[in-house]
């Protein structure tokens, strides 16, 4: 790996939301923590599944999780 480039992972991102609702997807990104940074600093968070995009209200979520996928 050269010096100043981030490796990139698979994550998975979930919401899940009151009666039970979840909504997740798999997304490159450098890690974790990262992630996890970037969707509290946000109210939304665009997430792309097949040919769908949603725009998840990231206040509105019970909770969400990032992890990363092997």
């Amino acid at each position: 790996m050269q010096k100043g480039l981030a490796k990139v992972m698979k994550l998975k991102v979930g919401f899940y939301f009151d009666g039970g609702k979840e909504l997740s997807h798999v997304v490159e990104g450098e890690d974790t923590t990262q992630m996890i940074t970037n969707i509290q600093k946000h109210k939304t968070y665009n997430m792309v599944k097949g040919n769908t995009h949603y725009v998840v209200d990231t206040e509105k979520a019970s909770y969400f999780y990032v992890e990363e996928v092997q």
